[in-house]
């Protein structure tokens, strides 16, 4: 992460819950309860196959665009310029905004020269491990 002096990271509200369960495969979700038979419309946790099949859309959200890292649900943005970092940061956000995914407003850092990313601070002198985590 060297020269990068803009980071974004962004969260996703309830990430799995967001990414609808193709109809053809619901069924393979069912589940039965003394009130009836339910069938998962959205990913749920826990499914073996959950994971993958979420980190493949979510992934696709990166795809073409330069400075992107995605990580299950938090998605790290970084540039050498503020201009460049906006041009991605609006690319990104198309692309979660045409797959109907919504961004967790609360939990995300934007614009920072140093940010925390998945135990790490992250800055333009490159990364430690963040003390708060150790």
């Amino acid at each position: 992460m060297a020269n990068y002096t803009v980071f974004s990271k962004l969260d996703l509200r309830k990430g799995y819950y967001q990414i609808s369960v193709r109809k053809s495969d619901r069924g393979k979700t069912a589940f039965t309860t003394p009130n009836g038979k339910y069938e998962w419309n959205k990913i749920p946790l826990g499914l073996k196959n959950s994971p993958k099949y979420f980190h493949n859309v979510i992934a696709r959200t990166s795809e073409g665009v330069s400075n992107v890292t995605v990580f299950v649900d938090d998605i790290l943005i970084y540039s050498k310029t503020k201009e460049e970092h906006i041009s991605t940061f609006k690319q990104v956000l198309k692309k979660l905004d045409k797959k109907n995914i919504i961004i967790n407003e609360e939990k995300n850092s934007l614009g920072k020269e140093q940010i925390k990313y998945l135990g790490f601070v992250i800055s333009s002198k490159g990364y430690h491990s963040d003390p708060e985590r150790l």
